[in-house]
C-alpha cells in the first residue's frame, strides 16, 4: 500500500464550515476516502469525516484529560506531557489503512486543532513529507458558530450539554481556533472565509486549487458551486441581540476576529497577525472571561456526574437488597421443602387407605353392572313398545295423507266445478240482460232478491274464513314468542288444510315475498363497497308510554325477543294513570342490560315531548320508536336494520297490519291501506330516492302508517323538533318528520317483517280526525312538500279532494269556504318561493385537511339553513372517523361517483359543489357538458400547488364548465389570471365561517400540562409544510429567551408526525396525533399556533376554531391570515412574515417569548378575540353561497371562447 503524495488537512472550529471547505476540496480531486456518505439533520449535506478517525480522537483526548467541546483544555500541553508512542503508531496504522491508497488526501475533524502537535509527527510516520502537507483553516462569525452549537444542543439535549448558551460556544470557537493558529504558525497554512464560500464558491476554488496545486475538473467544480453550495445551508445569522450576549461574557472574541480579518481578504498566512491573536488568547482577562462563560456548563456537567453517581449508588444497593432477598428466598425454600415432606409422609399413608377403598368401590361396580344389564333388557322392552307406536303413528299419517289426498281431489273437482259455474254464469248474463228488457222481469224478482242473498251469503262465508284465518296467524305469532318450537309444529300440521280452505272459500294468501322489480333493489345503491355480514349497529328502541298497561306485556315481548340482539331499549312512562309502571319495570328488571327506564313524575304534555327525551338518550345510531299499543314480528330489527349499510338511506319500514283494540281482528293491511295509490307495489320490496317516492305516492298519503313500523336514523340535530307548531301537531306530525328525515335520501320497505297497529279509541290521531286541526296539519304537510321537493300542483289538488271527501264522510257540514280556511292552495302555492336548490356536496375523502373538513362544515350549514343535501364521499383515502363523525347524521351519503350521471337524476341535484382539484376535474370527466345540474368549485388552494404544466389543460375547461368559482383570498385566482381566463371566470368571493360548537372540555393534567406552562397549540395536518419542525425549534429558543415554562401541543396525522413518534422529544413537546375534539385542545392553551410555509395557505378553518374557544392566535403571514386576525377591536393575534417562503425561526420564537412573558401585550391580544371571532358567522356563509348558488343556476351555458 503506498502512500499519499499530498494531504490536506482542514482546520476550524465545530460549526464553522469545516464541512463545506472539506467539500470544496474534494471537488478539487482530493479524496476524504469514506465508505460511505455521513449525513443527518444536522449536517444534510455530509460531514466529510471518517468516523473511525473520530473515534479514534474522542479516545485520545479521553486519555489526555479533554473533550472536543472542552475550551480549557490545552491540547498541545497535554500531549507535551504525555508518552504516546503506542498511540502514535496506532494512529500511523489507521492513517494508512484508510488513505493509503489515494495520490490526495483531505483529512477533516475539529477535533485535530486540539491534537494537531500529536498527528504530525504521525503524518510524517505515515510518509508524508512536511512539504507536501497544506492546512486549510475555516474561519466564520464566533456568533454565528455560538447560534449554531446552541441550536444543535437543543435539538438534542441529552447529548449535547456543551453549547447551550451562545458565550459557551463562542468560547469553544475561541479555544480550537487559537490552538489550530498556534498549532500551524510556521507552516504552509491558507485561510478560508465561511461567508466566502457561500457566495463566492467559484473565488474560494481557484485560491484553493492554487495554494495546494490539486488540479480542478471543471464539472466537478460547476457541481459543487450551483448544487451543493445552498443558501439553506447558511441557517444561524447572528442578530444583534445575540452579539450583545456574546459581548457581555467574552467581548474578547470581537476583538480576536477583528484582528483576523486581514487573513481573510487574501487567504495568505501571516505569522505576525497569528501572534497578535494568539497574544489576545493568552491574555490574563481573556482566560478569566473564558473560565467565567464555561463555568455554568461545568456546573451543568458535574450536578448531572454527581447525579449519576447517586443513581448508581443507589443501584448498587437495589442490588445489595435483592441480592439478600434472594439468600432469604433460598432459606425459606428449603424450610417449605422440610415442611412439604412432613406433611407428605401422613398422606402417603391416607393414600394407601384411598387405594384399598377403591378396590371395595370396584367390587361394589361389578354388582352394580349386573344391575345395569338387567335395566337395559327392561329399557329394550319399552323401545318395542315404542316401536309398535311409531307405527301406530305412521299408520295415522298415513290415513291423513289419504284424506288431505282426498281433500284435494275435491278441491279440484270444486275448482272445474266453478269453472262450469263461471260459463254458466257468463250465459246467464247473456239472459238476464235479455231478461231486464222483457216484461216479465218483474215477476221475477223474488227470485233475483234469493240471488243476491245467495251471493251476500257466500261474501259473508270468505270475510268469516278471513278473519279466522288472521286470529289463527295473530296466535302463532304470540305462541312464537314463547313457543317457537311448538308454534312451528303445529303451523306445519295444520298448513295443508288452511290451503285447502282457502281455495273453497275462493281467498287466495297473498305471496309477500316475491319482488316486482328485480334487479332494480341493490340494497347498496350508489355505493362503491358492497353489503358486509359483520355490519350491527346499536338501535335504539324508545317505547313512549301512556296509560297502555294492557298492550305492554306483548309490546315489550315482541321487542326484547328480536332476533337481531344489538339494540338498547328506553322506557319511558309519561305519568300514567294505571299500572303501567309496574309492567315497565317488571321487564327493567328482567332486561336490566338492555334497558333504560324513565318514569315522569308529570305528564310531559304531549307525545313529541317524550319522543324528543327518548332521542336525547339514544345512544345508537338508528331509532326505532315502538309504541306501546303495537306490537311486531321477531324478525322486525332483522329485516330492516341492513338497509342502514346504505348511508343514503335515512328512512326503512315494514309492512302494517291494522288491527282492532283488543288485537283480534284486522281492520284492513297495508295494501287496503294504500289502494288509491298502488295496493300491488307494497307487496315487494321497496328502495327509493327521497324525491321519487314523494312524487308518486308520499305527498299525497302518509305511506308509513305507523311510526312503529319505521326505523330512521337519529335525528338529533333535525330543526323539525324543535318547531313548535310541528310539537302541537297530534294526526300528522309523523308524516312531516318524516318528509323531513328523506330530503336528499331514500326509502326502504321490506314486506317480510310486520308491524301490528291497534285502532282504538285512544289513539290521538283518530281522536282528532273531526277536528279544523285535522285539516290544518295536512296543510303544514302540503307546505312542507312544496319546500322541499319538486312535485306538480296536481298533487295538492288530489289531496284536497281527498280531505273534501274525508270531510263529508267525517263531519258533514262541509263547504268549500271552511275547507279553504284550513287547507289553502294558494298558501300552499307560495312556499315554492322558499324552496332552495338541491345540493350535491363533493368531498374528496373524509380525511384531515381545509378542503376535506371544510366541505362536510359547509353541508351541515346549508342543511340548517334549509337546503336538502346529499354528500358524495368518493373515498380516495381511508375514512378518518373523526372527521366523517361531524357530519350530521341526518344528511344522506353516496360514494359511487361512477354513478354521478345517475345520482343526480334520481336525486334532482340542482348544484354539485366540490372543494378539491381532483374532485373537480372527476365530476367534469363524468358528466356530459349538456348535463341539467349546475357545478360549483371553492377553490382552497390546491391550484397554487399544481405545476404550470399540469394547469394549461386543468384551468380552461375548469372556468368554462364550473358556474361558479368561490374563492377565499384573492391569491386563490393568480393561477387563472396568470393563463389568461380571469375575464371569463365567473367568481364570487365568501369568508370561511364555521358553526359553533360545543366540545369537550380537556385539563392541563390529563394532557400532562403543568398548570402555570404558557401553552401553544398547533393544529394542522402533519406534513413539513406546515412547520412542526420549526415549532419545536422556535419553543425551545422561545423558552429560553423568555424564562417561561412554554409547552407546545401537536395535533395531527400524517408524514410529520410519523417521524416525530419514533423521535426523542423535549418533554416540553407533545405529539397528540390526530384529535375530533380540535377545540378542546384550543381552549386548554393560551395560544393557537400555525407556523405554516405552505404555498396554497388561504383561509385557514383552524384559526376560525382557536377564536371561536375565544383564545388568540399566532400564524406566519399567508393568505388571509392577517385579515382573519383583525377586528374592531384591534388584532386578535399576531403574524410573523415569512424569510423567502422560509420560517424565520428567531423571529417567531421572539414573539413566542413575547407573548409568553408580556402579559400587557397577551391581554390586549385576548380581548380583541371575540370581535374577531365575530366575523364568521355561519349565517353570513350560508346567505352568501344561497346567493352564488342562485346565480349558477341562472347561467344559461357555457363561454364558448374560453
Amino acid at each position: 500500500m503506498s502512500n499519499p503524495e499530498k494531504l490536506i488537512v482542514v482546520l476550524g472550529a465545530h460549526r464553522s464550515g469545516t464541512s463545506l471547505c472539506a467539500a470544496a476540496i474534494e471537488a478539487l480531486g482530493a479524496s476524504a476516502c469514506l465508505g460511505e456518505h455521513y449525513a443527518n439533520a444536522e449536517n444534510s449535506k455530509g460531514f466529510f469525516e471518517h468516523p473511525d478517525i473520530i473515534a479514534f480522537n474522542d479516545r485520545l483526548l479521553n486519555h489526555l484529560g479533554g473533550s472536543w467541546d472542552n475550551p480549557l483544555f490545552e491540547g498541545s500541553e497535554a500531549i507535551a506531557a504525555a508518552k504516546l508512542d503506542d498511540w502514535v503508531e496506532e494512529a500511523r496504522a489507521l492513517f494508512t489503512e484508510i488513505y493509503g491508497a489515494a495520490e490526495a488526501v483531505v483529512l477533516k475533524d475539529p477535533r485535530i486543532c486540539q491534537l494537531l502537535d500529536f498527528w504530525k509527527p504521525v503524518f510524517i510516520a505515515a510518509g508524508v513529507a512536511p512539504q507536501n502537507t497544506f492546512y486549510v483553516h475555516t474561519l466564520r462569525d464566533p456568533v454565528e458558530v455560538a447560534l449554531s452549537q446552541r441550536s444543535r444542543a437543543q435539538s438534542n439535549l441529552d447529548f449535547y450539554e456543551f453549547g447551550r448558551e451562545l458565550a459557551e460556544g463562542a468560547a469553544l470557537w475561541l479555544a480550537l481556533t487559537t490552538q489550530a493558529m498556534a498549532a500551524t504558525r510556521d507552516d504552509a497554512v491558507y485561510y478560508v472565509s465561511y461567508a466566502g464560500l457561500m457566495t463566492s464558491p467559484d473565488e474560494v476554488l481557484q485560491g484553493l486549487a492554487a495554494f495546494t496545486g490539486l488540479q480542478a475538473d471543471s464539472d466537478s467544480v460547476r457541481d459543487y458551486c450551483e448544487g451543493f453550495v445552498d443558501s439553506a445551508l447558511y441557517r444561524s445569522s447572528a442578530s444583534d441581540d445575540a452579539r450583545e450576549q456574546v459581548r457581555a461574557t467574552l467581548p474578547q472574541v470581537f476583538a480576536y476576529e477583528s484582528t483576523l480579518h486581514p487573513v481573510l481578504d487574501t487567504g495568505k498566512h501571516a505569522p505576525a497577525l497569528v501572534d497578535a491573536c494568539l497574544a489576545i488568547a493568552s491574555d490574563s482577562q481573556t482566560r478569566a472571561a473564558m473560565v467565567a462563560a464555561v463555568s455554568p456548563a461545568l456546573s451543568r456537567l458535574s450536578e448531572a456526574c454527581r447525579g449519576d453517581r447517586l443513581e448508581r449508588r443507589r443501584g448498587e444497593e437495589v442490588i445489595a437488597d435483592l441480592e439478600a432477598q434472594a439468600r432469604e428466598l433460598n432459606d425459606n425454600t428449603e424450610r417449605m421443602r422440610l415442611d412439604h415432606q412432613a406433611v407428605l409422609e401422613p398422606l402417603e399413608v391416607e393414600v394407601k387407605s384411598l387405594q384399598d377403598g377403591t378396590r371395595q368401590l370396584k367390587s361394589q361396580l361389578s354388582e352394580q353392572h349386573t344391575e345395569i344389564t338387567r335395566v337395559n333388557q327392561v329399557a329394550e322392552e319399552h323401545w318395542a313398545n315404542i316401536g309398535k307406536l311409531e307405527t301406530t303413528l305412521e299408520e295415522s299419517r298415513a290415513e291423513w295423507s289419504g284424506k288431505v289426498e282426498e281433500w284435494s281431489r275435491k278441491a279440484d273437482e270444486l275448482g272445474n266445478e266453478i269453472t262450469v259455474l263461471g260459463e254458466e254464469r257468463d250465459y246467464l248474463g247473456e239472459r238476464i240482460h235479455e231478461m231486464e228488457h222483457s216484461s216479465s222481469w218483474r215477476l221475477t224478482r223474488p227470485l233475483r232478491s234469493a240471488s243476491f242473498r245467495i251471493q251476500r251469503l257466500r261474501a259473508w262465508s270468505a270475510s268469516q274464513w278471513v278473519q279466522f284465518r288472521l286470529k289463527a296467524i295473530l296466535i302463532y305469532h304470540r305462541m312464537s314468542l314463547r313457543y317457537p318450537a311448538l308454534a312451528w309444529t303445529i303451523r306445519r300440521l295444520v298448513r295443508p288444510f288452511f290451503r285447502l280452505a282457502n281455495r273453497l272459500t275462493n281467498v287466495e294468501a297473498r305471496d309477500m315475498h316475491t319482488s316486482a322489480s328485480p334487479g332494480l333493489l341493490t340494497p347498496m345503491r350508489y355505493q362503491q363497497q358492497e353489503q358486509s355480514e359483520g355490519y350491527a349497529p346499536l338501535v335504539s328502541v324508545i317505547v313512549p308510554n301512556f296509560n297502555h298497561a294492557p298492550y305492554l306485556p306483548l309490546r315489550l315481548e315482541s321487542i326484547f325477543s328480536q332476533s337481531y340482539e344489538n339494540f338498547e331499549v328506553i322506557l319511558l312512562d309519561d305519568a300514567s294513570s294505571d299500572d303501567s309502571a309496574r309492567v315497565l319495570r317488571e321487564f327493567h328488571d328482567r332486561y336490566p342490560d338492555k334497558s333504560t327506564l324513565v318514569i315522569n313524575e308529570q305528564n310531559s304534555g304531549g307525545v313529541f315531548h317524550q319522543w324528543e327525551r327518548g332521542l336525547n338518550l339514544a345512544k345508537g345510531d338508528i331509532v326505532w320508536i315502538a309504541e306501546s299499543d303495537d306490537w311486531c314480528t321477531e324478525n322486525f330489527l332483522e329485516t330492516l336494520v341492513p338497509y342502514f349499510e346504505n348511508e343514503a338511506i335515512t328512512l326503512a319500514y315494514a309492512r302494517t297490519v291494522f288491527m282492532d283494540g283488543d288485537g283480534e281482528k284486522q281492520i284492513w293491511s297495508i295494501n287496503e291501506y294504500l289502494h288509491d295509490i298502488d295496493p300491488q307495489r307494497w307487496n315487494a320490496p321497496i328502495i327509493e330516492t327521497g324525491p321519487a317516492i314523494v312524487r308518486e305516492a308520499f305527498a299525497v298519503k302518509n305511506i308509513v302508517p305507523n311510526v312503529s313500523s319505521a326505523l330512521f336514523r337519529t335525528p338529533r340535530q333535525l330543526e323539525i323538533l324543535d318547531d313548535p307548531e310541528w310539537r302541537k301537531m297530534r294526526t300528522c306530525g309523523d308524516w312531516v318528520l318524516y318528509l323531513h328525515l328523506l330530503r336528499g335520501g331514500m326509502l326502504a320497505y321490506s314486506p317480510e317483517a310486520c308491524n301490528y297497529y291497534r285502532i282504538h279509541g285512544q289513539n290521538t290521531s283518530v281522536s282528532s280526525y273531526s277536528q279544523d286541526a285535522f285539516y290544518r296539519e295536512h296543510e303544514m304537510v302540503a307546505k312542507t312538500v312544496q319546500r322541499y321537493f319538486d312535485v306538480p300542483v296536481s298533487v295538492f289538488e288530489q289531496l284536497r279532494d281527498n280531505l273534501e271527501i274525508h270531510w263529508r264522510e267525517t263531519r258533514g257540514d262541509y263547504s268549500d269556504e271552511a275547507l279553504e280556511n284550513c287547507y289553502s292552495l294558494a298558501c300552499i302555492a307560495s312556499e315554492d318561493e322558499q324552496r332552495a336548490p338541491n345540493l350535491l356536496m363533493a368531498s374528496y375523502a373524509f380525511c384531515s385537511g381545509g378542503g376535506e373538513t371544510f366541505p362536510v362544515s359547509l353541508a351541515n350549514i346549508m342543511k340548517r339553513y334549509g337546503y336538502n343535501v346529499t354528500y358524495l364521499d368518493c373515498a380516495r383515502e381511508p375514512r378518518m372517523e373523526g372527521v366523517y363523525g361531524k357530519l350530521r347524521k341526518d344528511i344522506p351519503i353516496v360514494s359511487d361517483f361512477g354513478q354521478l350521471e345517475r345520482i343526480i337524476e334520481d336525486f334532482d341535484i340542482d348544484l354539485v359543489h366540490s372543494h378539491h382539484a381532483w374532485m373537480d376535474s372527476t365530476i367534469l370527466d363524468l358528466l356530459p357538458e349538456d348535463v341539467d345540474c349546475k357545478t360549483v368549485v371553492t377553490l382552497h388552494g390546491m391550484y397554487e400547488t399544481i405545476n404550470e404544466y399540469d394547469l394549461r389543460p386543468i384551468l380552461p375547461r375548469l372556468v368554462k364548465r364550473s358556474a361558479r368559482l368561490i374563492y377565499v383570498a384573492e391569491k386563490n385566482l393568480e393561477a387563472i389570471n396568470r393563463h389568461g381566463l380571469l375575464q371569463y371566470a365567473r367568481t364570487s368571493c365568501i369568508d370561511n365561517a364555521l358553526e359553533l360548537e360545543n366540545f369537550e372540555p380537556l385539563s392541563r393534567e390529563v394532557l400532562g400540562l403543568p398548570e402555570d406552562a404558557f401553552v401553544f397549540t398547533l393544529v394542522s395536518r402533519a406534513m413539513a409544510e406546515k412547520g412542526w419542525a420549526e415549532a419545536i425549534a422556535a419553543t425551545g429558543v422561545a423558552r429560553e429567551q423568555s424564562g417561561r415554562d412554554i409547552h407546545l401541543l401537536l395535533v395531527g396525522d400524517g408524514p410529520e408526525y410519523d417521524r416525530l413518534a419514533t423521535s426523542e422529544l423535549p418533554d416540553y413537546v407533545h405529539l397528540e396525533g390526530f384529535q375530533r375534539n380540535v377545540r378542546g385542545y384550543f381552549a386548554v392553551a393560551d395560544v393557537g399556533f400555525l407556523p405554516s410555509k405552505f404555498r396554497g395557505e388561504s383561509f385557514p378553518l383552524v384559526i376560525i376554531e382557536c377564536l371561536q374557544t375565544g383564545v388568540p392566535y399566532l400564524a406566519t403571514d399567508l393568505g388571509e391570515i392577517s385579515r382573519m386576525l383583525d377586528s374592531s377591536q384591534g388584532p386578535a393575534g399576531a403574524v410573523v412574515p415569512l424569510d423567502n417562503h422560509e420560517i424565520d425561526i428567531a423571529r417567531l420564537a421572539s414573539e413566542m417569548a413575547r407573548l409568553a412573558g408580556d402579559a400587557d401585550y397577551y391581554a390586549s391580544l385576548h380581548a380583541a378575540v371575540p370581535a374577531a371571532a365575530e366575523k364568521f358567522d355561519p349565517a353570513v356563509l350560508a346567505e352568501k353561497h344561497d346567493e352564488a348558488y342562485r346565480l349558477a343556476l341562472l347561467e344559461p351555458g357555457l363561454h364558448a371562447t374560453v
